[in-house]
């Protein structure tokens, strides 16, 4: 999420608004190099406009140079003290680094400037979930969602942290809250699968692996999951087109699926 200019003091270069303005339009249309060259024009115009700075390393963190968006958001911090979003972003792109520990001094930095930053919360409960204090990471997802209860990310985190914890109808009831937010999530949709069949609804467990093959039919790990469903359904020869399609997606799965498929060319009940 992009910071607009018209947020800018009145004291702010023109030049440096109008290019700022021009970028956040690049940026939208998802022209992100054009937005980045517009956001340089409005630093040279104006070096201490912690906005553009802001926006910049938002953009950069899009296409993946977290180091080049490390360092915008820490001269946006330095510039503006309170953008507590910039403190978020910058532990997002710590926390993708490995840095656990500087991102989660920016998170509750971030959530000390605005407790009521949704975003932050989740974002806790992730670096929460890294650190293997899943009791925590829940208590941030939670808060995440009383914030803004439409969080689709935060219950599908909160789920995989119950699923962790054994409680697998915790985790279904997650999901399925996730889902109606964000219908189209193929992992919250293979995660659920994987609480049902652990609950030995192997059903419920099929169809939502079926869904995730409808929504991206490149995932191997979907194919993957409805071929053991299947397996343990009895379902040899459906389980076997699975594994084969799985194997077609990603060969260095074979190993793991070696002795299943063997099992399954051997059942008297298989027939090609």
């Amino acid at each position: 999420m992009l910071v607009g200019s018209s947020n800018a003091p009145a004291q702010k270069s023109q030049s440096a608004i109008d290019y700022t303005n021009r970028a956040l339009v690049r940026f939208a249309a998802g022209d992100f190099d054009a937005a980045i060259a517009d956001f340089d024009i409005a630093i040279i115009f104006d070096p201490n406009y912690a906005i553009a700075f802001f926006n910049r390393g938002t953009t950069q963190q899009l296409k993946q140079n977290l180091d080049e968006a490390i360092a915008d958001y820490s001269r946006a911090v330095a510039l503006n003290p309170k953008l507590a979003e910039a403190y978020n972003n910058r532990c997002v792109a710590l926390k993708n680094k490995g840095d656990l520990d500087a991102a989660l001094a920016d998170c509750n930095k971030a959530i000390s400037i605005k407790p009521r930053l949704a975003g932050a919360y989740s974002n806790r409960g992730d670096i929460r979930r890294l650190n293997e204090d899943l009791d925590g990471a829940i208590a941030d997802y939670s808060k995440a969602i009383e914030i803004d209860p439409r969080q689709a990310d935060a219950y599908y985190n909160r789920g995989v942290v119950k699923y962790c914890k054994g409680d697998l109808n915790g985790a279904i009831s997650d999901y399925d809250q996730s889902l109606r937010i964000n219908p189209e999530s193929a992992e919250a949709y293979c995660n659920r699968g994987v609480a049902k069949r652990g609950k030995g609804d192997l059903d419920g467990a099929i169809a939502d692996y079926s869904t995730p093959i409808k929504i991206n039919p490149g995932q191997a790990w979907s194919y993957l999951n409805r071929g053991l469903a299947r397996m343990l359904k009895g379902m040899w020869a459906e389980a076997l087109i699975d594994f084969d399609q799985c194997l077609k997606l990603e060969p260095s799965l074979e190993a793991r699926l070696a002795e299943r498929i063997s099992t399954i060319k051997r059942h008297p009940g298989l027939s090609r």
